[in-house]
């Protein structure tokens, strides 16, 4: 693959990249796929693209977007049967109708990570392959993990703690509730951000450091699909409108999460927040454990905790970027340099 020698060359690789969401969100909109095979196709694509581009064949683009079209056609299907075999699961229902049906709703998830796990095991050249299927580094990052765990579920208690202390809630159904979504959740959590966030940063990093594509592009290209795409693939809250709070909070939320992606090891911390945010929502508003819902979950006043964690990890390397760029100005340039060394 050539190295980008013009703005052209640029925006093509960025468009690639685009294009395998873009064709994604047709699969959902006009041929009535459900949402999570559709995304899964996407990334897919997107990761054999990638590995074609690492090889330095740049041909295959083409192909790997027809054969993203025939996926989706055989993924519809699939997505039935599984739909099917999952319903074996309302016996579970004489124990607890809500605990059945979550598990229903959310195996989708476990299916569609399970298999894009699967093909990263398989398309491994060496090193760490849990390390590169989540985290820019040599090794998972378990701490980041825990640290956006911890710091989003803190946040949001501190948000319903008023309504919380007039409320009881027998002890057992804590004990149920809390690791059954914590454990769904997480799968849930997982699949959406290495489908949004960690494959198109793979492809938009490598499209910058090593093909030497405009950065601010490229990153421009990640923040697209972290945030608009993103909620683009919520095909319950574009249907509200895509200029209804629901709506635009994912679109911020997403995009948050990617800044904290960009700015981080990986997807470890934003994987914890994501999964703490979506444990809060089941828990103390679509669960029903207390007599009310007490916070609106998609509102766009409820992300100033992302915004806050993604602050944390923006600001230092803006500072520490902004310190690089002046002491290169402080370099005198080799000719001076010279020149100081004659007299």
């Amino acid at each position: 693959m050539k190295q980008c020698s013009s703005k052209s060359d640029d925006f093509w690789l960025i468009f690639q990249g685009l294009s395998f969401y873009i064709l994604g969100l047709f699969a959902i909109y006009y041929l009535e796929l459900s949402s999570l095979p559709a995304l899964f196709a996407s990334t897919i694509s997107l990761r054999l693209h990638h590995k074609a581009l690492e090889e330095g064949d740049d041909s295959k683009y083409w192909y790997f977007l027809l054969a993203m079209l025939i996926g989706c056609y055989f993924l519809g299907p699939v997505d039935d049967i599984l739909s099917g075999l999952l319903s074996l699961l309302f016996p579970l229902s004489v124990f607890s109708r809500r605990i059945a049906m979550y598990l229903f709703s959310n195996m989708h998830f476990a299916f569609y990570t399970g298999l894009y796990i699967v093909f990263e095991l398989l398309s491994r050249e060496g090193g760490n392959v849990f390390a590169n299927i989540f985290s820019k580094n040599k090794k998972v990052n378990f701490r980041d993990f825990f640290s956006g765990y911890a710091s989003q579920i803190a946040i949001c208690c501190l948000y319903v703690f008023g309504s919380m202390i007039y409320m009881t809630v027998p002890l057992y159904t804590f004990l149920i509730v809390v690791p059954l979504t914590m454990a769904i959740t997480g799968i849930q959590a997982l699949f959406e951000e290495l489908t949004s966030r960690m494959a198109p940063l793979k492809y938009f990093t490598y499209c910058a450091d090593v093909l030497h594509a405009n950065k601010t592009y490229c990153i421009m290209g990640f923040m697209i699909v972290s945030s608009i795409f993103f909620g683009l693939f919520h095909k319950q809250y574009v249907q509200q409108g895509l200029f209804s709070s629901s709506f635009l909070s994912v679109c911020i939320g997403g995009l948050l999460y990617g800044l904290i992606s960009y700015n981080s090891s990986g997807i470890e911390f934003s994987t914890g927040a994501h999964t703490a945010w979506n444990s809060f929502i089941y828990m103390f508003n679509d669960n029903s454990l207390f007599s009310k819902p007490l916070f609106q979950p998609n509102s766009i006043d409820s992300l100033y905790g992302e915004a806050a964690m993604a602050a944390n990890f923006f600001l230092p390397r803006y500072k520490q970027s902004s310190k690089d760029k002046s002491a290169e100005k402080d370099i005198p340039p080799a000719s001076d340099k010279a020149a100081v060394a004659l007299q």
